[in-house]
């Protein structure tokens, strides 16, 4: 979290690939939506700027792959 969004739940980056495609990363873990939507599970309706959904979508997504 602390090299990914500097601890900011906020934190949108808007210079890398994913935001030149239209996808910006945000959230504490700085996932896309997509990748938030398929990972958030029960989480997902607290949206990806919520500190637990996106822990919880990360660590998620991590496991998954």
């Amino acid at each position: 979290m602390q090299v990914e969004s500097g601890g900011n739940p906020n934190a949108i980056n808007l210079w890398d690939s994913n935001a030149l495609a239209g996808m910006p990363s945000q959230g504490l873990m700085q996932t896309i939506p997509p990748t938030f939507d398929a990972y958030a599970g029960p989480y997902r309706s607290l949206g990806i700027t919520n500190p637990l959904a996106s822990i919880y979508a990360g660590l998620n997504y991590a496991i998954h792959r």
